[in-house]
């Protein structure tokens, strides 16, 4: 076995034996980059540059650098007003890990109620009044 694959097995290994701090904030930078990915993508489809961004979202252009440079965490704030001024809305998907609790909406529940009678576990439907 070589000495680089053996750093690079240790690197792996560290990756996934991290305190619960460390990966609170490893999935934090995660959930920072998708909305930054996807802010990255209309500004390279439109043209529209960090400073003009920075601008329009009324801060500064260091301070936007800094967030996209992950000096900075990205903050509901500024990605409601980056909604606003780019003229798009971001949907959040929820994903269920293992057989915990599952949450949906009721028209894509009852679309696929047949798939979910095989799966394990309790299954409530409550409709949220919101």
């Amino acid at each position: 076995m070589s000495i680089q694959s053996t750093s690079i097995k240790e690197r792996m290994s560290a990756i996934h034996n991290v305190s619960e701090d460390d990966a609170i904030i490893r999935d934090s930078y995660i959930l920072m980059s998708n909305y930054l990915s996807e802010i990255e993508r209309i500004k390279s489809v439109t043209g529209l540059t960090g400073k003009d961004l920075a601008n329009k979202i009324k801060v500064s252009p260091s301070y936007l650098t800094q967030v996209f440079r992950g000096d900075k965490t990205l903050n509901f704030v500024t990605i409601a007003k980056m909604q606003r001024v780019l003229n798009v809305r971001f949907v959040v998907d929820l994903v269920v890990k293992d057989n915990a609790l599952c949450v949906m909406n009721d028209h894509v529940f009852l679309k696929n109620i047949n798939q979910y009678k095989s799966h394990p576990g309790t299954w409530i439907w409550k409709r949220f009044g919101f």
